[in-house]
């Protein structure tokens, strides 16, 4: 393999000294079994990074802060260590995107939004895309589900018709947000296709039901 082509995974740390999850340290070693090299990455070291570089992989635990917006901002290849886990455990090419992948977990999900503020509705997108769904401003009839803020929109009425799975904005937000937030073992086992119906009750209001 050529300079030029050996592919270096930069798994990024606070520092050298801070604790490593069993899920990182796994990851770490998994890659060493591959044609691939793992080098620990400290945060202040991804401000350095200046142009996208195809042989570089970063690996973030956690998706946010300046250094992971750093990295983002550079175009260059991003995952979270619970994706490069299942695909080194499935025999799987990690997915090129466009966008950071933080796990599979809504792969082949696709998520549409109705009635909804920006900010809540890109917050939504974003997660999405980081569990491999992908985010869709227009309803089609491949939507898989619909984040509702209120019943009654075109989109609503149309994704009722087709029996789509529609979905309340805090449930969808505080789901999206859990699978951040549990071990990596876990995530996997995760049903990301979890259902919230959103209907009118008699009184016109609606409510959330399971």
């Amino acid at each position: 393999m050529s300079a030029d082509n050996h592919v270096i995974v930069r798994f990024v740390k606070p520092s050298l000294d801070s604790p490593t999850s069993s899920v990182l340290q796994e990851t770490f070693e998994a890659i060493q079994g591959i044609p691939a090299e793992s080098v620990w990455f400290v945060e202040d070291e991804c401000f350095s990074v200046k142009t996208k570089e195809k042989r570089f992989i970063y690996i973030f635990e956690d998706f946010k802060g300046s250094a992971f917006e750093h990295i983002v901002n550079t175009g260059n290849r991003i995952y979270g260590p619970v994706c490069v886990l299942h695909c080194l455990k499935r025999a799987m090419a990690l997915p090129k995107m466009a966008h950071p992948i933080f796990s599979l977990t809504m792969q082949g999900l696709i998520i549409s939004c109705t009635s909804l503020e920006k900010e809540t509705r890109e917050r939504i997108h974003k997660y999405v895309q980081w569990m491999s769904g992908e985010a869709s401003k227009d309803f089609h009839q491949n939507v898989t589900h619909l984040v509702a803020g209120e019943v009654g929109s075109k989109k609503y009425l149309v994704a009722a018709k087709l029996k789509k799975k529609i979905m309340s904005p805090d449930v969808e937000v505080t789901v999206l947000m859990a699978c951040f937030l549990i071990d990596g073992a876990v995530i996997d086992g995760i049903a990301s296709s979890v259902v919230i119906g959103l209907r009118n009750d008699v009184t016109g209001l609606h409510k959330i039901e399971n």
